[in-house]
C-alpha cells in the first residue's frame, strides 16, 4: 500500500517530505525532514503539481502576515492531484461527482468556520474564525498537503495543471470586479500591473468596461496590458497620473478605481483619480499605515470598498479558463523547479521588474 494513502499508515511509518517553510520573519528554507501531514475523515491529502508565488506569500514571509509560530509551510495558489481521501468524504460541493484518488484539483485556500454570522450570510471570506492555507495552516509549497474536501474543485479537462494554479488569483480579480459594481461602458483605472493587475484588466474588459486604463511603472508590464486589450497605460513615475487620467476621461475621473498593489503611494492616489459619485476598490493588502486626504471622498460622495480574497468566484474562474476566454498565463515570467523555490521567493520580493513565478513540484 502506498504509505500516504491513509492516516494510519502515514502515522505509523512517520514518512517525511520536503517543504519550503518560513523559519523566522524574512527567512525561508527548503527542509527535507518534514512529516507528511495526516488527513482527517473530511479531508483530502494532495500532491501539489504547481504552486504560484503571490504577493500575499511575500507579505507572510517578509511583513509578518499570518501565523506567528514557525516553521510554517507556505503557499496557497495550487493545482494538485488527490492521493488520499478521508472516510467521510463524498462529493465535490455543489456537484454529483464523487471525489476520488487521481483527480486533479485546485483549492480555495480560505477555510471558513461555516457557523459565524458572516458565514451564515454567505460572506465566507469575512469569517473571523477562518484559517488559510499557507498563512495560518500548513501550505502547498510541499510534497503533500492536507485540505478540507469541501474547499476543493476538480479541474476540468480543458484546464492544464499550470493554468490550474491561476484559478485562485483570477477568482480574486473577479471578486474585485464584483465589488466595483461595474456597469457596461464604465471607465476603470487599475493601479498596478502585476499578475493580479493584468487579470483585473482582462476581467474588466470581459465585464463590459468601456475604457480600461492601467498605471504601472514597469514598461514591459504596460506593454503586456496593451496586448491584453487595455485602452491606455500610464507610467506613474514619468507622467502625471492624475492629469493623464483626467484627460483620458474628459476631465471627470474614472467611474471605478481598483488598487491592486497595497502600498501607501497607490492607495492614497485612488480618491484623486475617481469621478464624483464613483467607486474605489482597495484590492491590494495595505501592510503599512496609509495617510489619505478624505476630502475628495466627502465632497464627491465617493464609495470606498475593500475586496478580500474570494467568495464563490472559483467556478466562474474555472469556466472562463476552460472556455479559453482568459490568457491567465500572460503574466507568467517563468516556471522554476521546487529546489529553486526559496531563491524565487527572494527574487520576487527584491524585484518588481519580474512577472509571475510559478513553482513546479517534484513528480
Amino acid at each position: 500500500m502506498n504509505p500516504i494513502e491513509n492516516k494510519r499508515t502515514a502515522t505509523e511509518l512517520k514518512a517525511k517530505m520536503s517543504a519550503i517553510q518560513k523559519m523566522v520573519p524574512g527567512k525561508a528554507s527548503l527542509n527535507h525532514e518534514v512529516a507528511i501531514p495526516e488527513f482527517g475523515p473530511k479531508e483530502l491529502l494532495l500532491k501539489p503539481l504547481y504552486s504560484g508565488i503571490c504577493t500575499t506569500d511575500l507579505h507572510v514571509l517578509y511583513h509578518g502576515m499570518g501565523r506567528e509560530e514557525f516553521p510554517l509551510t507556505m503557499g496557497h495558489e495550487v493545482s494538485a492531484v488527490v492521493v488520499g481521501v478521508g472516510e467521510q468524504v463524498d462529493y465535490y460541493v455543489g456537484t454529483s461527482r464523487k471525489i476520488k484518488v487521481g483527480d486533479r484539483v485546485t483549492v480555495e485556500p480560505l477555510f471558513p468556520c461555516g457557523k459565524c454570522d458572516p458565514c451564515l450570510k454567505g460572506r465566507i471570506n469575512l469569517c473571523p474564525n477562518m484559517s488559510h492555507l499557507g498563512i495560518f495552516d500548513e501550505g502547498a509549497y510541499a510534497d503533500y498537503v492536507s485540505v478540507p474536501s469541501n474547499r476543493t474543485h476538480r479541474l476540468p479537462e480543458g484546464v492544464s495543471d499550470l493554468a490550474g494554479t491561476f484559478i485562485e488569483p483570477l477568482s480574486c480579480a473577479i471578486n474585485f470586479m464584483d465589488k466595483s459594481q461595474l456597469k457596461p461602458g464604465n471607465s476603470v483605472v487599475i493601479l498596478g500591473g502585476g499578475s493580479i493587475g493584468q487579470m483585473t484588466v482582462q476581467v474588466a474588459l470581459a465585464s463590459g468596461a468601456g475604457q480600461v486604463i492601467l498605471s504601472e511603472p514597469v514598461a514591459k508590464k504596460r506593454e503586456l496590458a496593451l496586448k491584453l486589450g487595455a485602452h491606455a497605460v500610464i507610467d506613474p513615475i514619468n507622467e502625471n497620473l492624475v492629469e493623464r487620467v483626467k484627460k483620458l476621461t474628459d476631465g471627470k475621473g474614472a467611474n471605478i478605481v481598483i488598487e491592486c498593489v497595497g502600498v501607501p503611494a497607490t492607495v492614497s492616489q485612488m480618491l484623486n483619480l475617481v469621478k464624483r459619485g464613483g467607486r474605489c476598490v482597495l484590492a491590494g493588502a495595505p501592510v503599512k499605515p496609509v495617510e489619505m486626504n478624505f476630502l475628495p471622498l466627502w465632497y464627491g460622495e465617493v464609495e470606498l470598498v475593500a475586496a478580500h480574497a474570494t467568495a464563490w468566484q472559483f467556478p466562474r474562474a474555472m469556466k472562463l479558463i476552460e472556455n479559453g476566454l482568459f490568457d491567465v498565463e500572460a503574466a507568467l515570467e517563468r516556471v522554476v523547479s521546487f529546489s529553486e523555490g526559496v531563491n524565487a521567493l527572494e527574487e520576487a520580493y527584491k524585484s518588481n521588474e519580474i512577472g509571475k513565478l510559478v513553482i513546479q513540484h517534484n513528480r
